[in-house]
């Protein structure tokens, strides 16, 4: 069934050029985002990263407008991505709030009996707290643009869908993962092959060794500017094949899947006769 998605999701992307604009934004905006980490410093980037966590919504807003409305169109895009910002947005917001109230609560009693709250436990109690949370709230922003959900029901929609077809759903996720290591395995083949005679002194670098380690002024001296420019226009190519296919896939799974949900059963008091008919008491 997840497959059958992608093969959907596909045959969207090929047949509506216009779906690719997720795709150009998203590569236009990664790649100044490794421009500005690598040229500028790591201060510069962590405060674009601030700026590129805001357009995220806005990109999977246009998209899923597209899709959901059949309006294959730039002026699609563009107006979906202005209606449905906060409608994507507002969940995300929501769920993030929800799971740090979480952490804490499970942290503070920790700390009460005296265990300390060290880099590696906050961590574990972390990501044992957000991959439930994204497992079951995953398709939330779909479920709010595709079929039209307040803030707090496409959270409810989306665990009801994770629910109906678990299985289904834990198979889409990794193999949506692996689809994503794939390419982004393939994008380090080719940005190592292109600085192969750049990214020598780093291959006979001690990873066990602390004192070897490099900084990001290191880094950035090795790289050059040319070889800064390489890496900007591989992360752009990435961005610009993964956002368009998953989110396509992510679209076409959610529509199967909540295509298929088992509708209630009306159970209603009466008795057949031997001929077969019903009659209600």
């Amino acid at each position: 069934m997840s497959l059958s998605a992608l093969r959907k999701g596909l045959g969207l992307l090929a047949g509506h050029p216009a779906l690719w604009v997720t795709g150009l934004l998203s590569g236009v905006l990664g790649g100044a985002y490794l421009l500005l980490v690598l040229e500028a410093g790591f201060f510069i980037g962590s405060r674009a990263t601030i700026l590129f966590a805001v357009a995220i919504p806005f990109l999977c807003a246009g998209f899923y407008s597209q899709v959901c409305n059949a309006d294959f169109t730039l002026k699609g895009f563009l107006s979906g991505a202005v209606n449905g910002y906060f409608r994507v947005l507002l969940p995300i917001v929501i769920l993030a709030f929800l799971a740090l109230i979480t952490v804490g609560l499970v942290l503070i009693p920790v700390t009460l009996i005296g265990i300390p709250a060290d880099p590696v436990m906050i961590s574990g109690v972390f990501m044992g707290v957000c991959v439930p949370f994204a497992f079951f709230s995953f398709f939330c922003d779909t479920a709010a643009l595709c079929e039209g959900q307040k803030v707090f029901a496409s959270i409810r929609r989306s665990a009801q869908v994770v629910v109906l077809h678990g299985w289904k759903t834990f198979a889409y996720y990794l193999e949506s993962l692996m689809l994503v290591f794939v390419v982004t395995f393939f994008g380090l083949i080719l940005w190592t092959s292109l600085l192969m005679d750049r990214l020598e002194p780093i291959a006979a670098i001690n990873v066990t060794d602390p004192a070897q380690m490099l900084t990001l002024a290191e880094f950035q001296g090795i790289l050059g500017h040319d070889g800064i420019l390489v890496t900007a226009a591989v992360g752009f190519v990435l961005l610009l094949v993964l956002v368009p296919v998953l989110l396509a896939w992510k679209v076409a799974f959610y529509q199967e899947m909540s295509g298929i949900t088992p509708q209630e059963v009306v159970v209603q008091d009466g008795v057949y006769d031997e001929k077969g008919r019903w009659f209600k008491y």
